[in-house]
């Protein structure tokens, strides 16, 4: 018994098998460990759109918003995401800009789906009075459910005043067990980020490169074949992760 130990160790392949396994276990104990609290992260991408300026060459130009002159224009869109492994319902999210930043607009809706969100009760209140300063400074949404993986798009069109550098949006969430983190805007290839997408596809690729290798085909076929795999090795690799998150949720890891 002990020789037979001894023997397989000593095979390399044997060594892989039991550290995959090993390394499986791992990551299901973790999983486990972070599952007891819900990460809800949000990121923000915001674009100018235009300014106020009286330019030599183009002359007077003038952004407007229901008939005001504003010196600057800019347009937030910000993806919240429940990245945890557990459905939270009841949220309530809100969103605020800093001094000398102004909301003008606002419109969230959960991400591929035509369904809207609500303000909260409380906002709705404070801000049916006249004149309300938190209209113009914060949105608070009451947010019925978030399922594990599901997400929710608000857009946001804001200006500020000339000496504000630029509009700042953050944000904070009330729920029991959850912690909303703030995330850096990054590419995404079909609602999966490249952080995610790009180590996996260039493990595909080095799969794709030694199969194509031990094949012994011709090098003007195994460099094409590598090419369109290059191509489309983002979405590859993004279908692949948006099955493997799927087969996870199936069985409840």
């Amino acid at each position: 018994m002990q020789e037979y130990i001894v023997k397989i160790f000593q095979n390399q392949y044997a060594i892989g098998i039991i550290l995959l396994i090993v390394g499986t276990i791992l990551g299901v104990i973790v999983s486990k460990i972070k599952s007891r609290i819900s990460f809800v992260t949000y990121s923000v991408s915001t674009s100018k759109l235009g300014e106020t300026a009286n330019n030599a060459i183009h002359g007077k130009i003038e952004v407007r918003h229901r008939d005001q002159v504003l010196p600057n224009f800019y347009f937030s869109r910000v993806r919240v995401q429940n990245i945890s492994n557990s459905d939270l319902e009841g949220i309530r999210i809100l969103f605020y800009v800093g001094d000398g930043v102004l909301i003008l607009s606002d419109f969230i809706r959960y991400e591929n789906e035509v369904r809207i969100i609500p303000y909260t009760v409380e906002y709705i209140a404070v801000v049916e009075k006249n004149d309300s300063p938190l209209f113009f400074a914060r949105r608070e949404y009451d947010i019925p459910v978030l399922n594990r993986g599901q997400s929710i798009v608000l857009e946001l069109t804001m200006t500020h005043r000339a000496e504000i550098g630029f509009p700042y949006l953050r944000a904070s969430m009330v729920h029991k067990g959850a912690k909303l983190v703030e995330k850096p805007y990054t590419m995404e290839f079909h609602g999966v980020s490249i952080k995610r997408t790009l180590p996996w596809a260039i493990i595909i690729g080095v799969i794709l490169y030694i199969i194509a290798s031990a094949m012994s085909l011709n090098p003007w076929i195994g460099c094409a074949i590598m090419l369109v795999y290059g191509l489309f090795a983002q979405s590859v690799s993004a279908f692949l992760i948006k099955g493997i998150d799927w087969v996870i949720k199936r069985i409840g890891i």
